[in-house]
């Protein structure tokens, strides 16, 4: 998955972290606005769809142009209930 997507989240925020305030900065800055909209609908969507999402930490989140991913499901579980 990493051959296709720019860079996990904790290279992302280190990356950002390592820059001194200006435009690079600035401009790094503003895909983070959205990302955590982005993240709580991916979540909401798996909850939907009766899937529960353990251990997200910023390793297993990806960036790919602007989007962002959720990657590693090797933990999760199905958490359908039977009625």
């Amino acid at each position: 998955m990493l051959n296709v997507v720019d860079k996990d989240m904790k290279e992302y925020l280190e990356k950002l972290d390592a820059l001194d305030a200006g435009p690079e900065r600035h401009e790094m800055m503003k895909p983070l606005l959205m990302w955590p909209g982005c993240l709580i609908q991916a979540i909401d969507y798996l909850h939907e769809v009766k899937i529960k999402r353990k251990n997200l930490e910023p390793t297993r989140i990806l960036e790919q142009g602007g989007r962002v991913l959720i990657t590693d499901f090797g933990i999760a579980k199905d958490h359908y209930v039977s009625d």
